[in-house]
């Protein structure tokens, strides 16, 4: 099949079948600082996504009805003090947690360019603290399909 990429649409293939993903379903939110990843903030289904691969990304899960959460919280570190000083806890949050029943089962993070050495540490901080996989999710415009691979 041939891509069908127009200025008016973007096709994101998965292996269940292609999800057509029009501009004209997006809302963009009020304009803000930018990021500093250059991504273009969404709002789609009355959620603001980071990124169109987001969506893509999101809208596979529904397909696939999983059982899932978008950009839920986890405490990695616990505030603390020390020599006085107060240090502030700190939070993981992956693009998405995936749950069979009330377990979690995995941690999905959509990258568009290289994890940073931050992200790599809050990672790894939340695979050690909750045994948890975290999947960082690319989507690969060649074969058109996203790309899975451990943190």
């Amino acid at each position: 099949m041939h891509s069908l990429m127009t200025q008016s649409s973007r096709v994101f293939r998965y292996p269940t079948g292609v999800i057509p993903l029009h501009k004209e379903e997006l809302v963009k939110p009020a304009k803000k600082k930018p990021s500093k990843y250059h991504n273009r903030k969404q709002l789609y289904d009355e959620i603001e996504f980071d990124s169109l691969a987001e969506i893509a990304y999101y809208k596979l899960l529904r397909i696939q009805k999983a059982d899932f959460k978008y950009h839920q919280s986890f405490e990695i570190c616990p505030a603390f003090k020390i020599n006085g000083k107060a240090k502030r806890h700190r939070v993981y949050t992956p693009d998405f947690t995936i749950y069979e029943g009330n377990e979690l089962i995995k941690a999905i993070d959509i990258k568009g360019m290289k994890t940073t050495a931050d992200a790599s540490l809050r990672m790894n901080l939340f695979e050690y603290k909750y045994n948890v996989p975290v999947m960082i999710a690319r989507y690969d415009r060649k074969t058109q399909e996203f790309k899975e691979k451990l943190a």
